[in-house]
């Protein structure tokens, strides 16, 4: 879990409600994003399109974007 941190708090940053690794410094993820972003945009070109399978066993309910297991 040395790569996860979290610092829930007060707003008057009296209490601490959770605390893990928040002294540790991280790469924010939309950083990461970015780059990963910029080099598949690169390399793919902005009209190529990833497809995304979706498999489910049981019916789906398109309206309310839920499924139910048989």
């Amino acid at each position: 879990m040395d790569s996860q941190g979290i610092l829930i708090e007060s707003l008057d940053g009296r209490a601490v409600y959770a605390d893990l690794n928040s002294n540790v410094g991280f790469n924010p993820g939309f950083c990461i994003k970015g780059g990963n972003s910029f080099a598949a945009l690169s390399k793919f070109g902005p009209e190529y399109h990833f497809e995304t399978g979706l498999y489910a066993d049981g019916s789906i309910n398109k309206k309310r974007e839920r499924w139910k297991a048989t």
